[in-house]
């Protein structure tokens, strides 16, 4: 699960670069990935958003994602931003130390 924030996060670049090709495959490939939902960031992820910045001061764009899958009901967030394994909410799975012998040498 993730929401929209994410897809809008990945077609910055390619949009900011003129490539509307890519950007149209990205969007086709992240909007069609099988068991990928998206869901929406309503007013009780913004409310809690404000607590979890009161109580772990987290970047705000890792926050509202965090708290979407919390408030969805995930049990595990995946990511590469080590900062959140100081959460106890959710299992925090960092995406490199899964994946250790794909990081370029």
């Amino acid at each position: 699960m993730t929401s929209f924030l994410t897809l809008m996060e990945i077609l910055v670049k390619p949009k900011a670069d003129g490539k509307p090709e890519v950007v149209q495959d990205y969007e086709f490939l992240l909007t069609t990935f099988p068991n990928l939902t998206f869901v929406p960031m309503g007013l009780e992820v913004a409310r809690r958003a404000a607590d979890l910045r009161a109580a772990y001061r987290l970047r705000r764009r890792m926050r509202s994602k965090w708290l979407t899958a919390l408030v969805h009901n995930a049990t595990t967030f995946l990511t590469n931003d080590k900062k959140l394994k100081m959460v106890n909410e959710l299992e925090i799975k960092i995406l490199d130390d899964w994946l250790p012998a794909f990081r370029p040498q």
